[in-house]
């Protein structure tokens, strides 16, 4: 299983190297205080091994990327790509039951992909359920609030722009915790924190799953199981597109 991990690893590189740091960093991180939480080291000795000889794996394909990490410290889209405040409750302005709305305009700006955000109704209502019903899917609520804090880069915006307040009588924006990404050695190439939504993503999928399966126990005929699960993906799908 080790090795199998390894690989797995590896090969989950292989989309995009940066999802090292934009979906992989935020569940491992999040793993490994599970298992430090119950104290099991023979787990996380094993889960060391594995992440050890994963990376030597993929060492060959991460090299040209960990290079660049040797350059500056930041970028100056690194504020222009990074997710607004207010974008997990701001669905795409050319969605056809959403385009009246004014405020995802603003908050998504002219591109509405790099910022988007959007939880969706249905995802927060499944992930409501999932959390009140079944504690193992609160592991995962951490995994979407941490990602969701980096994704919102080291200036917080509420709408497309930093936000700024008087201090003093001088303007000056909010510094965020992401602002020491930029700091701190291979992190730094990191350059588009909008992109941390993919682990934020990651994690609303699988609570959105607890809570289709919480639901569906309540639920008798196999076949109507399957009806609302289908009903739900189809649904969330349409509030999803863009």
């Amino acid at each position: 299983f080790i090795v199998i991990g390894a690989a797995l690893f590896a090969v989950s590189l292989w989309g995009n190297l940066l999802l090292l740091f934009y979906l992989l960093a935020p569940l491992l991180g999040v793993y490994a205080l599970m298992v430090l939480r119950r104290r099991d080291w023979s787990l996380l000795g094993r889960t060391l091994l594995t992440l050890i000889l994963g990376g030597l794996l993929a060492l060959p394909f991460l090299l040209p990327t960990l290079r660049e990490a040797t350059g500056g410290t930041s970028e100056p889209g690194a504020v222009r790509y990074s997710a607004a405040l207010l974008g997990i409750v701001s669905p795409s302005f050319n969605h056809p039951l959403f385009s009246g709305l004014e405020y995802p305009r603003r908050v998504l700006g002219i591109d509405p992909f790099e910022g988007a955000a959007y939880l969706g109704v249905i995802t927060a209502a499944l992930g409501i359920i999932a959390l009140v019903k079944r504690r193992e899917s609160r592991w995962w609520l951490i995994v979407a609030l941490s990602a969701w804090v980096l994704s919102l880069g080291s200036l917080l915006k509420l709408d497309d722009a930093p936000l700024t307040v008087q201090v003093g009588g001088y303007a000056t924006a909010i510094p965020l915790p992401a602002a020491l990404l930029p700091y701190i050695p291979v992190l730094n190439i990191a350059r588009t924190p909008g992109r941390f939504n993919f682990a934020v993503g990651f994690a609303a999928a699988i609570l959105a799953g607890y809570g289709a399966a919480t639901v569906t126990r309540w639920l008798k005929p196999l076949r109507l199981r399957v009806v609302v699960v289908l009903g739900l993906t189809v649904l969330i799908a349409f509030e999803y597109q863009f």
